[in-house]
């Protein structure tokens, strides 16, 4: 298992984009991931309070309906909540200290933010 990082800077404000991953074995056979679609139109302006987190990780700005899906560095789930309101603390006392990646989702829309554990 390993984990790569792709910045796309031909990206503007106003569209949505498909991507997709080609998987190529050592072997030389391949595999396509599953198609994602991502919308940069709007913002989603939601808020981490006090990150490197210890217990609690305090989440504001998001609207109800929203999903929030937290994942370590290998892309694991690691917790999932639909949002029933604007303000959310999910209890994370259990994780290890380390790298996390909180996304957000909603209506077609997601922004991933990094999360510490301290």
């Amino acid at each position: 298992s390993q984990n790569y990082d792709y910045k796309d800077l031909n990206t503007n404000t106003s569209s949505i984009f498909y991507y997709r991953l080609k998987m190529v074995d050592n072997d030389g056979r391949f595999s396509y991931s599953d198609i994602v679609k991502i919308n940069t139109g709007t913002s989603t302006e939601f808020s981490i309070l006090g990150n490197p987190v210890k217990e609690n990780l305090n989440i504001t700005g998001i609207k109800k309906g929203a999903t929030l899906s937290l994942y370590d560095n290998t892309g694991k789930i690691l917790l999932k909540k639909k949002t029933q309101d604007q303000y959310v603390s999910l209890d994370i006392s259990f994780l290890s200290r380390g790298v996390y990646y909180l996304q957000y989702y909603i209506n077609g829309l997601q922004e991933i933010k990094k999360i510490i554990k301290q």
